[in-house]
């Protein structure tokens, strides 16, 4: 099981800075929360967890959401199918990102279907296959095309930009810049 370590540090008397850690990683990554919004989230949580019959796996999910951000920071810094890539094991992170779209397909998760088909591409274009990878017929730069179609659909900025920094890289390498 992946271990994550959160942290909220005092920034301003209206704000925090959510930070996390990941056991493998020096640094940190962060954003910004409002205290007010920390205040109502905890009221609604206590709403809702002293319901006779709670839904706590519904209470889980809003708070990963409200935590993740419309950045989605926390749902990049965790990506289970990432680790497993950076540890060589790529086979297993397509596996596991191709249950993760799946899964984001069937609960309707446009944005989330987005952000993997990034990650997707990024998996592909660095598994070794680079004439395959960069060609634009490959599936690297299929699956780029399809988030950027996505992202750009919704008005989902962050992850256009990811994608369209990793086409810029894919043509960089090609040589068609």
């Amino acid at each position: 099981m992946q271990t994550i370590r959160i942290q909220l540090r005092e920034s301003t008397q209206e704000t925090v800075e959510l930070r996390y850690w990941l056991p493998q990683k020096n640094h940190y990554e962060s954003r910004r929360l409002k205290l007010a919004e920390i205040a109502n989230f905890l009221k609604q949580g206590e709403r809702d967890y002293y319901k006779l019959l709670p839904n706590l796996p519904g209470i889980g999910k809003q708070l990963f959401f409200w935590l993740d951000g419309d950045g989605r920071w926390l749902s990049r810094g965790i990506a289970i199918g990432y680790i497993y890539s950076n540890k060589g094991d790529v086979e297993k992170a397509i596996a596991l990102y191709n249950q993760s779209l799946e899964i984001k397909e069937r609960i309707g998760d446009v944005q989330g279907k987005a952000a993997t088909l990034n990650n997707l591409g990024y998996i592909y274009s660095n598994k070794g296959e680079v004439d395959e990878a960069m060609s634009t017929t490959g599936y690297a730069y299929a699956l780029y095309n399809k988030s950027l179609e996505i992202s750009e659909r919704i008005g989902d900025v962050q992850t256009k930009a990811a994608t369209l920094q990793c086409l810029g890289y894919l043509r960089q390498q090609r040589g068609s810049g």
